[in-house]
């Protein structure tokens, strides 16, 4: 993608958000085309509607060939389509593999992407001479395939992730004009915004995807809870579990309903105390058949809560577990480092005092006193009592 000096055309006034400032600064409102594009930005964001019907809904209005949306990562050396346009698809396609495949390697503006601002403008009049475009491979790519002129605009840096919005017009046709540009800048902030949404609505889906899996890789039964007892995810184990015993284990819409803790305030009181049991049904005094369950609250700083962002409660099966099975606990469900995992096991299960730890581990307890403080910001736990029952119900 050829590049220009930084050019920020804002369409939009900060004191009149929704409009467009003509020459004698008087406000125009946008039309009501504009609003339906709008509503299928946002909603091509929440993935309710496709990325390319916005970029033809782009294309038809300010009448250009070719409108691509395009995501560079830091370490790709291409930029990579997420969405075009054109009136050709079979024709765009041919121009996008002509890319990825040989002439991304004489783009000069790969190299200094990054370090645009969003709103910087790409204007290939601005950047190349006459003489030079008629002599630039880049442009000589162009110019077989119908295009001539070509824009782009920053959207959006998040990261090492940055997304730009490209506009190729057809041969003999003119450069944009200043009212495409605010046109385009009026109407890409919204496709920024809508594009961040999308990332991050990925972003949640990726870290629920890989809780699961990281809940189906623990051997005992876990259930993952909002606070209405709503199952929110579970492991194999759990699965198993609740189909052997679909009575002590009822779900009911969705929400976790045992026996004999079905009512809120009965959950309540068996979440204050951190244990839940369950006798099997006509038979409450046979201890030895009842199932126990540990109960802990997870904050919504807490790794797994976090992609919920909310509360939760965290239901597992009583047993004995293995210092790994524990460390593997301490790492998905509170996000501690390896290290600080095994040192809350040395600490609350082994009893050891900080220098022990220094001493086993071969570090300074200066460093074991740092693992100390971070183990207590993640799991919100401020007492070594607290910590202690934590680790032990885990």
């Amino acid at each position: 993608m050829p590049f220009t000096a930084p050019v920020t055309l804002d369409a939009r006034s900060d004191r009149n958000p929704g409009a467009m400032m003509t020459q004698g600064n008087q406000p125009i409102p946008p039309d009501t085309d504009d609003e339906a594009l709008i509503d299928d930005i946002y909603a091509a964001g929440l993935g309710e509607q496709s990325w390319q019907a916005v970029l033809h809904a782009l294309r038809r209005k300010t009448g250009v060939r070719l409108v691509n949306l395009l995501a560079l990562d830091a370490s790709s050396p291409w930029l990579a389509p997420v969405a075009v346009a054109s009136d050709d698809d079979a024709w765009a396609a041919a121009a996008l593999q002509g890319y990825c495949t040989e002439f991304y390697r004489y783009d000069p503006a790969l190299s200094i992407m990054h370090n645009w601002e969003a709103g910087h403008w790409l204007e290939d009049v601005d950047v190349f001479s006459p003489r030079r475009q008629a002599r630039d491979i880049f442009q000589q790519e162009l110019r077989p395939r119908g295009l001539e002129h070509w824009s782009a605009l920053k959207l959006y840096q998040s990261g090492q992730r940055s997304g730009f919005m490209s506009f190729m017009c057809e041969s003999d046709a003119p450069p944009l004009t200043d009212e495409q540009h605010c046109t385009i800048a009026r109407l890409c902030k919204h496709v920024s915004r809508a594009s961040l949404l999308s990332m991050r609505i990925r972003h949640l889906e990726e870290k629920a995807l890989l809780a699961e899996c990281m809940l189906d890789a623990l051997d005992s039964a876990v259930w993952l809870l909002d606070t209405d007892r709503r199952v929110l995810s579970c492991n194999a184990a759990a699965r198993t579990l609740m189909a052997k015993q679909p009575t002590r284990l009822r779900v009911v819409h969705g929400r976790l309903m045992p026996e004999g803790c079905s009512e809120s305030t009965q959950w309540q009181a068996a979440c204050l105390n951190g244990l839940l049991s369950l006798q099997r049904a006509g038979n409450p005094a046979s201890a030895a058949h009842a199932l126990h369950f540990s109960l802990f609250r997870l904050p919504p700083g807490t790794q797994l809560a976090r992609s919920w962002q909310r509360p939760l409660t965290l239901m597992t099966t009583c047993a004995m577990r293995s210092p790994v099975e524990r460390v593997r606990r301490l790492l998905l469900v509170y996000g501690l480092s390896d290290a600080e995992a095994k040192l809350c096991v040395l600490m609350c299960c082994d009893g050891l005092t900080p220098q022990e730890c220094a001493d086993r581990r071969q570090v300074s307890v200066a460093t074991i006193r740092t693992q100390v403080k971070s183990i207590h910001a993640k799991t919100n736990m401020q007492r070594h009592g607290d910590l202690v029952r934590l680790v032990l119900s885990l």
